[in-house]
């Protein structure tokens, strides 16, 4: 086993090398340059070692004073970390060469990976798509504009050796890619490799651990989707908004991969999704990622003991199907950027920091009070990730971390990140490569948005501030009016914290393909809420109370029912009716879906007969009717419940006002179809404000509460 270990690398990444080496036993050296001697890591590592100046060139990217440092002070290994010389085979090779264990793909992997085009051209091989591109590395003006003009524009120019998204640049038109490839060798990057720039695509990458003895495993997915200028930010893991089939294909895909190069350790496998999920592979990260974090929340893994492990030529101790994938994480990088002068690199001396201590959140950082911010190396300076049992949940933890979170005397990233956070884009969670772009535009003009974020009550027509609007659940203040809301923050008001787990998230309508358009129709509409379809289906507490609940969502093609809809509720009831437990259901809108057909109206009675299964057994349901619930949802199982609450002036009805009047050749009230109408006709039980609807389901659950519920 590994006794002594140098940690060559600096910041977050060498605190935690150097908890789980204190956990294995293991003894540190942490290298460091002189601007780093204060740290952290330097003051808890068993010992250190001066490795150079401040400038990386000179420290942590002299092979030969790291190599030196490690025999120096009598290592067997050393750990690399991310970014400075973690990918390089030469650095690998020359640790080996010294009778060193180095922690990470050995050089005969990295040799055989190390350049991105000889990595495609394998790739390919198994029959796996890449971007399209140039397999020939470019280092002259002819080469590349012959194989622009092959490719086509636009087009990326990315280094053929390194990641980290550095030197990676896109190209327009043909005048732009002299300059950036003049640019670019200037900055030492002499081979080039050009790639089709593929728009608005979606960035998933897996994680992979291996061994010396063939065995590879998986730990699902990360979304590293929204970057700035190819440096990630924000990722989260697993990836969520994707389709079953394509993300067990990625996953397959990763595994392949692995197998075929013969990995020995740790590695991450990055992919591209395009606008219409189609899958592309990019290239290998050989070491432990920057957002590693965020698996090993899901896994409860720790990816550098296996790597140690995997080093010391130890085989994993579990398999594929022992890994349990739970909940979600998020992770935010703050990073030393003036968010006051376009997030453009920032330096200063810490006067003052706090991190949040919560429950469901981790800190990775190496900052403290008085450390001076150096200019040499990358503008990481912490992540802070939050876990949840769903995507939801984990946003919440990570907003409530961030906004805890103060970091003074120079500037950050952070106001940025919460900006990002609370964004629709974000929020709804199918954002693409584009929503950087998007976002950043309106952070450089946020004062004026500010302005613009002013919504005027339809009813009493008083401005309301998006702040007055969020904490009052979108409930006018002035005169009660209730703006619609999101399922997905429906679910958040209601439901006690970290208590709700989703079911059937994933599920979502096949193609009907004697329906023209109607593909396209749920592709927009998947991407403008962020769901998979109308209804969000789970269990969890409500006011202590354990609930099953549904909430239907209007944004989503109106929440209208197509066999997708009837299938969540009516195995949402099924397990109300196997837990013994109360159902809620927050209705809205509701039409049979046209495209579906007979299929859609046969959601009703399909609906209507698990109701009546629960009822049977004592089963109690709560409807809430809020603006607009009409159609099916109105006529199976919304009226179909023991108790019928609405919000005020919610819009209820089967049919149209206007088709009534013609039907029966009457002139209807004015308030006809108005909650507060059928609350007079004896339709409703109650009409409850949106801001006093849990307290008054939890006194209804108090109230109907048997023995068997609890």
């Amino acid at each position: 086993m590994i006794n002594k270990c140098l940690i060559a690398n600096r910041g977050e990444i060498a605190l935690r090398i150097l908890s789980t080496c204190k956990k294995m036993g293991i003894q540190t050296v942490v290298a460091y340059s002189l601007c780093d001697k204060e740290s952290p890591a330097v003051k808890l590592a068993d010992e250190s070692v001066c490795i150079g100046p401040d400038v990386a060139a000179l420290s942590y990217m002299n092979m030969d004073h790291l190599c030196e440092a490690a025999m120096l002070t009598h290592c067997d290994a050393l750990h690399p970390g991310y970014g400075f010389l973690s990918e390089s085979a030469t650095f690998a090779k020359r640790v080996e060469d010294c009778g060193l264990i180095f922690i990470g793909p050995d050089s005969t992997v990295l040799q055989h990976i190390s350049h991105k085009n000889s990595l495609k051209k394998i790739v390919s091989s198994l029959s796996i798509p890449v971007i399209e591109g140039d397999f020939n590395s470019i280092d002259n003006m002819e080469s590349a504009l012959l194989s622009a003009a092959l490719i086509g524009y636009p087009l990326i120019v990315k280094p053929a050796v390194g990641g980290g998204g550095r030197g990676v640049c896109i190209v327009n038109q043909e005048h732009e890619l002299e300059t950036v490839l003049k640019r670019l060798q200037s900055q030492g990057y002499l081979a080039l490799t050009l790639e089709k720039y593929i728009a608005e695509s979606r960035h998933i990458e897996v994680q992979i651990l291996a061994d010396q003895h063939q065995n590879v495993v998986h730990l699902s997915s990360r979304n590293c989707t929204l970057q700035s200028h190819f440096q990630k930010f924000i990722e989260e893991a697993p990836f969520s908004s994707i389709d079953p089939m394509t993300h067990r294909l990625v996953l397959d895909y990763a595994l392949m991969i692995a197998k075929h190069i013969h990995l020995n350790n740790v590695a991450t496998f990055e992919f591209l999704l395009d606008s219409d999920d189609k899958v592309y592979f990019m290239e290998i990260n050989p070491r432990i990622q920057v957002e590693h974090p965020l698996s090993e929340m899901i896994t409860g893994i720790d990816i550098v003991e296996q790597q140690i492990l995997a080093a010391n030529g130890i085989p994993i101790s579990f398999k594929q199907e022992d890994i349990q994938i739970n909940g979600y994480a998020i992770e935010c990088r703050i990073n030393a950027q003036d968010d006051k002068n376009g997030l453009l690199p920032s330096a200063g001396i810490i006067t003052k920091v706090t991190f949040p201590k919560l429950n469901h959140v981790r800190i990775d950082t190496a900052l403290f009070e008085g450390y001076s911010v150096p200019v040499h190396y990358d503008s990481l300076i912490a992540k802070v990730i939050g876990w949840g049992n769903t995507r939801e949940q984990a946003l919440l933890h990570l907003k409530e971390a961030l906004n805890q979170t103060s970091i003074e005397g120079m500037g950050t990233n952070l106001d940025f990140l919460r900006y990002t956070l609370h964004g629709d884009g974000f929020t709804k969670g199918n954002y693409t490569s584009e929503l950087f772009e998007h976002t950043f535009a309106q952070w450089q003009d946020k004062d004026k948005n500010q302005q613009n974020s002013i919504s005027v009550c339809p009813q009493c027509q008083h401005p309301l501030l998006s702040k007055q609007l969020s904490e009052h659940q979108n409930v006018c203040e002035y005169c009660r009016h209730h703006f619609r809301l999101s399922a997905t923050r429906r679910v958040a008001d209601l439901m006690d914290s970290d208590s709700f787990v989703e079911i059937d998230a994933h599920a979502q309508s096949t193609k009907y393909n004697a329906f023209l358009g109607y593909e396209e129709k749920l592709k927009i509409a998947k991407t403008a809420t962020g769901l998979n379809e109308a209804v969000i289906c789970g269990l969890g507490k409500l006011g202590g109370h354990t609930v099953c609940i549904a909430v239907l969502d209007a944004s989503f093609m109106m929440g209208s029912m197509g066999h997708v809809v009837g299938d969540k509720i009516t195995r949402l009831i099924e397990t109300a009716l196997d837990m013994s437990c109360p159902l809620i259901i927050i209705c809205a809108s509701g039409g049979a879906r046209m495209q579906e057909g007979i299929i859609s109206l046969m959601q009703m009675a399909k609906t209507a007969a698990a109701l009546n299964r629960f009822d049977q057994t004592g089963g109690l349901t709560i409807s809430v009717f809020t603006d607009p619930t009409t159609g099916g949802v109105t006529a199976s199982f919304a009226m179909l419940a023991d108790i019928l609450i609405s919000e005020p002036k919610a819009l209820i009805g089967f049919a149209g006002k206007r088709v009534i009047e013609k039907t029966i050749k009457e002139t209807l009230p004015e308030e006809f179809q108005t909650a507060e109408y059928l609350l007079e006709h004896g339709f409703l039980d109650m009409i409850v404000d949106r801001r006093n609807l849990k307290k008054t389901l939890s006194n209804l659950l108090n109230m109907h509460r048997r023995e068997s519920y609890e």
